[in-house]
C-alpha cells in the first residue's frame, strides 16, 4: 500500500489511567487484588483546522483477583478476571462489552526439578462474541547449569476492532457479522542464564483461522472486512541482555550498565484467501525483519541515559516508497531514578526519519515526552497481623 500523503491530517489523544494492587499472604500462599481503570479521548481530524472527522471515548474498569500457592505437588495459580468496556463514537456509535475470565495453571516438577510442566487454561465470555476455552502448556528441562530447552503450545483469539465491525467511509465499508478469529502458537527454544549473561534463540510457528482482512475483488471497490483468510508463519528469534561489569568483572566506574540485542525474522508466510478476493489489504502486513539493540548507561549512580536502535522491513515494500517500509529508528531517554521514583525526558525517532507502521500508516517524525513514576509498595504479612491482633 503506498504511502499515506495526507498531511493535514491531525490527531489530539487524551489518556488518563489508575490502578492499584494489594499483595497478602506469606510462605505458602499469595493473593492478589487489583483494579484498574483507563479513559481515552481520541478527536481526529482528517484536515486540520476544520470540523473534528472522529470523535471517540473509551471507558474501562476492571477489576482481578490473583491466587497462589505452594505445595507438595507443585505451584499451582489460580484467578478471575472482570473488565467492562463504554465506548462512544460519532462515527462508529455506543457500544459497550462486558469480559469475563477465569484462568488456572499448575506447575510439576519431576527428577528433582530438571523438568517442568505446566498445563493452563483460560475460559473467556464476551457479551457480545460469546464464549471460549483456551488451553496451553509449558515444558522446560534444565539441560546443564544455567541451560535451559523449552517449549510451549497455546490456542488464543482476537476479537474484531470496532473499526472492523462499524467504521464507514468512501474507501471502507464496515462488517458487524464478522466472527473473532483463533490462533494456535507453537513454540521452542534454549535459554541460558549465568553471571550477567543471558541469552536465548527459539523458533516458532502460528496457524490462524477465520482471520479478518479487508479484502475487494476490484481496485474500484471499497474495502470489505470479512473472516476470509487462513495464516501460517514461521520465525526465529535471538535475543541477548549483557551485563557488562558481571560478564568482564568490572567495577561500577565502567559506564554501560546494560546491553540488550533482539532479533526476530519471519522467512515464509502462507496467507490463503478465497480466490474470488483479488486483493487483500493485510496478506503481507508483517515484519520480516526486526532488530533491536539498546543501552543503559549509568553516569553518577543515578543518572541514567538510554540509546535504543530499531530495524525493521517489511514484506511489502512498494515500489517508490520502499525507504518508508524499512530503516533504522533511534531513541533515546535520559532518566534520574531514585529508591521508589523515576523522572525522565526522551526524544522519539532522534534522526526524523519518515516511516509507516501497520496497514501503511505514517508515524510521527521526531517527538519528545517527559515523565514521573513513582512506586508504592505495600506488603502485609498475614500471620504477623494476626498475631498482632
Amino acid at each position: 500500500m503506498p504511502l499515506d500523503n495526507t498531511t493535514d491530517e491531525y490527531e489530539e489523544i487524551k489518556t488518563s489511567f489508575a490502578a492499584a494492587k494489594v499483595e497478602l499472604g506469606n510462605n505458602d500462599w499469595t493473593l492478589t487484588p487489583r483494579v484498574y481503570w483507563r479513559k481515552n479521548a481520541d478527536d481526529y481530524f482528517f484536515v486540520r483546522n476544520q470540523a473534528v472527522f472522529n470523535s471517540t471515548t473509551s471507558d474501562v474498569l476492571g477489576g482481578e483477583l490473583n491466587f497462589s500457592t505452594q505445595s507438595a505437588l507443585g505451584m499451582t495459580g489460580l484467578g478471575v478476571n472482570i473488565q467492562d468496556t463504554k465506548f462512544k463514537s460519532s462515527r462508529l456509535g455506543d457500544r459497550k462489552r462486558t469480559q469475563w475470565s477465569i484462568f488456572g495453571e499448575h506447575r510439576f516438577t519431576f527428577l528433582a526439578g530438571k523438568i517442568d510442566l505446566t498445563p493452563g487454561f483460560m475460559f473467556t465470555t464476551y457479551s457480545d462474541f460469546g464464549n471460549g476455552f483456551f488451553p496451553g502448556i509449558d515444558l522446560g528441562v534444565k539441560i546443564t547449569e544455567g541451560l535451559k530447552g523449552y517449549a510451549s503450545w497455546g490456542r488464543t483469539l482476537r476479537i474484531p476492532t470496532y473499526t472492523d465491525l462499524y467504521f464507514s467511509n468512501g474507501g471502507n465499508l464496515p462488517n458487524p457479522d464478522l466472527k473473532p478469529e483463533f490462533a494456535q502458537n507453537f513454540e521452542a527454544g534454549l535459554k541460558y542464564g549465568k553471571n550477567g549473561l543471558r541469552l536465548s534463540a527459539a523458533a516458532f510457528v502460528r496457524e490462524g483461522s477465520d482471520i479478518i482482512d479487508r479484502t475487494k475483488t476490484v481496485a474500484t471497490e471499497r474495502w470489505f472486512p470479512t473472516n476470509v483468510s487462513d495464516l501460517r508463519l514461521f520465525g526465529v528469534e535471538f535475543s541477548a541482555d549483557v551485563a557488562p561489569r558481571l560478564v568482564l568483572g568490572l567495577d561500577d566506574f565502567f559506564p554501560i550498565k546494560k546491553l540488550n540485542f533482539g532479533a526476530t525474522y519471519l522467512p515464509k508466510i502462507d496467507y490463503k484467501t478465497p480466490s474470488d478476493r483479488q486483493l487483500s489489504r493485510y496478506a503481507a502486513d508483517q515484519l520480516r525483519w526486526q532488530i533491536n539493540f539498546s543501552t543503559d548507561f549509568e553516569v553518577a549512580k543515578k543518572f541514567i541515559p538510554t540509546l535504543n536502535v530499531r530495524y525493521f522491513e517489511r514484506f511489502t515494500l512498494p515500489k517508490g516508497f520502499d525507504s518508508a517500509y524499512k530503516g533504522f529508528l533511534t531513541d533515546v531517554r535520559l532518566a534520574w531514578a531514585e529508591k521508589n521514583w523515576r523522572v525522565f525526558g526522551q526524544v522519539n525517532n532522534l534522526f526524523n526519519k519518515k516511516y509507516t507502521e501497520s496497514n501503511g500508516i505514517t508515524m510521527p517524525r521526531r517527538w519528545f515526552s517527559v515523565g514521573l513514576r513513582r512506586r508504592f509498595n505495600l506488603f502485609i504479612d498475614v500471620k504477623r497481623a494476626q498475631s498482632l491482633a
